[in-house]
């Protein structure tokens, strides 16, 4: 038995670090697409797959371009407008749903609760096949696992907590040093005569 419930509590410690980075990369999403639609901006995936379709016109139509036509491009551009916010107003409530829903696998008191729930099923099934034996006896065996596992998965979300933030701070320390690198490059070459950088 003992075996088993290490098993569970292996296998409760990986799905939650699972959740952990999958929430996470679904935040970076959810920014990343949030920040494409800063100011009313529509993002290019939407007018990628909300557009209209190419026509080639001859040189005599493109001459006459009549007021037909202009009435029904009015038309189409208005409802595009209505159909790339629409969109937008659509994949912003799915990023979020998106979000929500790692984020509460991400939880430690769902984790925990989702542990208890499968060791007391285990030990239920375990306690029917041996005769339904009394499971009391391995209340406060359980109560301590509980216990430790909490511990774990607080120091889980800690760890992958300080990991992101570090990786983060790095990942901008980077740019900005090759910005600068870049800037002095280009002020270097501002400096040099034209015919220098042209043998260059």
């Amino acid at each position: 038995a003992i075996k088993s419930f290490l098993e569970i509590y292996k296998g409760t410690l990986t799905d939650f670090s699972s959740a952990l980075k999958s929430h996470q990369e679904a935040s970076a999403r959810t920014e990343k697409f949030t920040q494409s639609c800063n100011n009313g901006a529509i993002p290019k995936r939407v007018t990628r797959q909300f557009g209209v379709p190419p026509f080639q016109f001859s040189k005599e139509a493109e001459l006459v371009k009549d007021d037909r036509l202009k009435e029904a491009a009015k038309a189409m551009d208005d409802a595009l407008v209505q159909c790339h916010t629409a969109a937008v107003t659509y994949l912003k409530a799915a990023y979020a749903l998106n979000e929500e829903v790692y984020g509460t696998q991400a939880d430690v008191k769902v984790a925990t609760a989702s542990f208890q729930n499968d060791i007391e099923a285990y030990v239920g099934s375990i306690s029917s096949c041996v005769g339904g034996t009394d499971t009391a006896v391995w209340l406060p065996y359980l109560a301590a696992i509980m216990r430790a596992l909490e511990c774990d998965l607080r120091n889980a979300s800690w760890d992958f907590a300080d990991q992101h933030k570090r990786a983060t701070e790095e990942a901008a320390a980077k740019a900005t040093a090759v910005a600068l690198a870049k800037e002095s490059a280009e002020m270097a070459n501002s400096a040099k005569p034209i015919g220098e950088l042209v043998k260059e």
